[in-house]
């Protein structure tokens, strides 16, 4: 499970701003399983480690570690050839030895107990 947060505002705005970058990131670009919005500090999911979305109950496995996927257009399936946004994601979002090369972006979640195995996850569902 990978959450994102701010991917439409924070990082196009940096990458806007610093670089030669003019298109917009997407959400579809990361392809998370699940995004919540309505969080004002920016990469907030980097210290979640327990939430619950609903009756479902999640904790925190891995930093999601990005490979070049995000840098291909999803309508026309071609990679972007300055490997945007990986690119400006390696300038600020690397962490230390053993993610040294991949940006880390959106955190991997997992059910915590059999009663959130199996449960349905609604859009607009209250995280906590």
């Amino acid at each position: 499970m990978i959450w994102v947060q701010s991917i439409c505002v924070q990082p196009n705005h940096f990458m806007i701003s610093t670089h030669e970058w003019k298109k917009k990131i997407k959400l579809n670009n990361f392809r998370p399983n699940i995004f919540v919005t309505n969080i004002t500090k920016p990469y907030a999911e980097d210290c979640w480690r327990e939430i619950e979305i609903g009756k479902v109950k999640l904790t925190w496995i891995a930093a999601c570690i990005r490979c070049l996927l995000p840098t291909v257009d999803q309508e026309t399936g071609i990679k972007d050839p300055n490997q945007e946004p990986l690119k400006t994601l390696k300038t600020y979002r690397l962490k230390p030895i053993p993610y040294d090369v991949s940006p880390l972006f959106g955190i991997n979640m997992a059910p915590t107990d059999d009663n959130s195995i199996g449960a349905i996850i609604r859009v607009g569902d209250l995280v906590q």
